[in-house]
């Protein structure tokens, strides 16, 4: 191949064997840390570099606890999906259970390590169709997922204040928007 020319699909296709994408619906959550740059300034890069990856990580394991599986970290935000590419018979419910525990772990985390500056969260959540599969390169191999669903989950993400949860209309039921909004 040439590097910087694009591909032809099809040829994409025949060199990267393996899972082929593939229209699902799941449910994307984007969970935001923020203070990262106020305790940063405070405190120096390093200690608040090792505080959000703390913190991130913890928020991983909630994330996977409750079936999502880690799409990506940009910064100091995560992305999972729930439903994809494990099935769940309830990803939207999961991925609210998930935002919801994050939250209370977040301000857990805050208790716990006394910081100067302490962290909050705010997240977006969205059901809908998204094309899902492999993007595979010589060293790394990931999945990946792209559509609507995705952009509008990090549109409300985007557009919630520090400490809420913002979710899209099918991800909502009754259940779940009552439990979002008594806490």
């Amino acid at each position: 191949p040439v590097y910087g020319r694009p591909a032809p699909v099809g040829a994409m296709s025949r060199e990267l064997p393996g899972r082929r994408a593939e229209q699902i619906t799941a449910t994307v959550l984007f969970a935001d840390v923020i203070g990262f740059s106020r305790l940063s300034a405070k405190e120096g890069p390093e200690k608040a570099y090792l505080a959000v990856t703390q913190l991130l990580r913890l928020l991983d394991a909630i994330a996977r606890m409750r079936g999502g599986s880690v799409d990506k970290y940009q910064g100091d935000k995560l992305m999972a999906v729930f439903g994809y590419p494990v099935p769940l018979e309830n990803p939207a419910r999961a991925a609210a259970a998930a935002a919801l525990e994050m939250r209370q772990r977040v301000a857990d985390y805050n208790r716990e390590t006394g910081l100067s500056v302490p962290f909050e969260t705010h997240m977006g959540i969205n059901t809908g169709e998204l094309v899902g599969g492999d993007i595979r390169g010589p060293v790394v191999r990931e999945f990946h997922v792209l559509g609507d669903a995705v952009n509008v989950a990090a549109r409300l993400n985007a557009k919630a204040p520090a400490g809420e949860i913002w979710a899209g209309e099918r991800s909502v039921g009754d259940t779940i928007l009552a439990a979002i909004r008594a806490t």
